[in-house]
């Protein structure tokens, strides 16, 4: 004889908490993301590759 299993039961005020969570979660990883990759172009090759082309520079901040 096979057992019957209940299916799980969702909460709608949960799921929506959860929802929410992720998304604060998501755009926090995206602001990351969009910081480092800006301060990339902009800041970084001129700290750390001073003494090489600028193009050079920028791409070897990105490829960090």
């Amino acid at each position: 004889m096979t057992e019957s299993v209940a299916p799980p039961v969702h909460d709608a005020k949960q799921a929506r908490k959860t929802a929410g969570a992720s998304f604060i979660g998501t755009m926090a990883e995206y602001y990351d993301f969009f910081i480092y990759g800006t301060a990339s172009a902009l800041v970084f090759n001129k700290i750390f590759f001073p003494d090489i082309d600028p193009l050079v520079g920028t791409l070897a901040a990105f490829s960090t």
